[in-house]
């Protein structure tokens, strides 16, 4: 989150609560998460202990240091890697934006941290597809195409040293509400992020060994990199 935002805040900082759903309460109304300033605490409901997009939001706050929603960061700098509620500003046209082609996004996928281990991270990791516009324009990719792919943009990790160990996951860029597109700004780059569990995967879980991670962009692979699995 320090990284989409341009700002950094001490980690340590932060106290962090959980409770039983439906005993948060933020503004007379029920609430799965919240960050207060007081104590800057980060309180998320047990059962959304895990869900990155909302405990990314919470971190958010706790980094501007602001209870409210800058379009600049909640719908500018890290809109992917966030959910936003009602209270978010519906995000903003790029003017003068021009359709770009699918094949000139750079594309690539890391692993967070790149050395996983199943017993000291207890297999838990980030993948992190990186979607970047290398025009110096205003950017979008159209609507139509996000009905046309199984895979609109998603990641695959395997073992090199058995295909069948591998975990794959598909999503989505957060787009216009409006108008459907997606847009980059000039040199933009997008990422959008997946939880994984190399213990519970899609094909055989992963043992300790060297892995490739790639990502995949309108079911196409691309920008493989290198990972490792540790015991």
């Amino acid at each position: 989150m320090e990284s989409c935002a341009g700002k950094t805040a001490p980690f340590e900082a932060v106290s962090w609560y959980s409770v039983p759903p439906g005993e948060l309460i933020v503004s007379g109304e029920t609430a799965a998460g919240t960050w207060f300033v007081s104590g800057n605490r980060i309180v998320i409901t047990v059962g959304r202990l895990y869900v990155g997009p909302l405990v990314r939001h919470e971190m958010l706050h706790a980094i501007l240091h602001t209870g409210g929603h800058p379009q600049e960061f909640f719908r500018g700098k890290c809109t992917d890697e966030v959910i936003c509620g009602r209270d978010c500003e519906t995000p903003i046209v790029l003017p003068t934006a021009r359709e770009l082609a699918v094949d000139v996004l750079e594309v690539d996928a890391v692993l967070h941290p790149p050395a996983v281990s199943l017993s000291q991270h207890e297999g838990k990791a980030t993948v992190v597809v990186r979607l970047r516009n290398p025009t110096s324009e205003n950017m979008f990719l159209p609507g139509e195409l996000f009905g046309e792919a199984q895979c609109v943009v998603g990641f695959m990790v395997s073992a090199v040293s058995d295909p069948g160990e591998f975990d794959i996951d598909c999503g989505s860029l957060a787009h216009h509400p409006t108008d459907g597109r997606v847009y980059f700004r000039p040199g933009e780059t997008r990422r959008l992020l997946f939880e994984v569990d190399l213990r519970v995967t899609y094909g055989r879980p992963l043992r300790p060994g060297p892995a490739t991670v790639s990502a995949i962009l309108f079911d196409q692979v691309r920008g493989t990199s290198m990972a490792r699995v540790l015991p």
